[in-house]
């Protein structure tokens, strides 16, 4: 059994199996892996590293909730060689050779940080990307997720954004929605989510620039906070929640006026 949290104020703490006990103090001395620590002092701001090569980049964050350290590196794609078709997500494999190969010519910090991939268990993800469709409704039915905007992962907002394809599809086809209203609805829902996803899609491009400049100026420290504080910042429930609102009432004054 272990702890989950720590009410401080109240000198309670939250059990694994959801007992809460309490006393007049509460010593936390839980160690290093402490479960308790960011009930006291707070969770830490995260952060991720990249390092950056003229062409090619190695980029490290915190995954699971702080229990794994992802490691992804980006290779020109030239370099690669045959990747199978008509396989997705990570079902290609490669191994550690392969992977040191593109960074041969690095220090040796980041050749070391490459020895700790496993031999044969290295995945390949290959980076696809495609044209903005114009349309993605057509009568009842509609596109959302990659299938309508796919992301590069310079952003980790192809998830994301999918989510949010979804809370807005169910802000808007509210429950007892007559199913000759949908096509009507689908085109509010394209309003509220098109041209959003559109602009995320053009943020990850940009953020996906060579180091070099060949591509264009890259992405700045400055131009990727205002773009990350743009994906995070927005509650796409309550958006579409406002947009219908507003639909219902303009549809409604055109109905009286007439």
């Amino acid at each position: 059994m272990g702890v989950e949290s720590v009410n401080c104020e109240a000198g309670t703490i939250l059990l694994s199996d959801g007992t809460r006990v309490g006393g007049d103090l509460v010593v936390c001395a839980d160690g290093i892996h402490s479960r308790t620590r960011a009930s006291v002092a707070g969770r830490q701001p995260g952060h991720f590293v990249q390092i950056t090569g003229s062409d090619r980049r190695i980029v490290l964050y915190p995954c699971s909730g702080g229990q794994l350290v992802n490691c992804v590196a980006f290779a020109p794609r030239e370099e690669v060689g045959e990747i199978k078709k008509d396989v997705t997500g990570y079902d290609q494999l490669a191994n550690k050779k392969q992977l040191k190969s593109h960074f041969e010519s690095w220090s040796e910090p980041v050749l070391r940080l490459l020895d700790t991939a496993p031999d044969d268990g290295v995945m390949l993800w290959d980076l696809l990307d495609m044209e903005l469709l114009p349309n993605l409704i057509k009568g009842k039915a509609l596109l959302i997720g990659d299938a309508a905007h796919p992301f590069l992962p310079h952003m980790g907002q192809g998830a994301a954004q999918a989510i949010e394809d979804a809370c807005a599809l169910g802000a808007i086809l509210t429950l007892g929605t007559a199913p000759e209203r949908v096509p009507s609805r689908l085109v509010l829902w394209q309003q509220c989510r098109k041209d959003r996803a559109a602009k995320i899609v053009l943020h990850t491009r940009h953020r996906s620039r060579k180091a070099d400049g060949s591509q264009g100026p890259p992405q700045t420290i400055d131009e990727f906070n205002r773009a990350i504080s743009y994906c995070i910042h927005h509650d796409a429930y309550k958006h579409a929640e406002e947009q219908l609102k507003e639909w219902s009432e303009a549809k409604t004054l055109a109905t009286a006026a007439s």
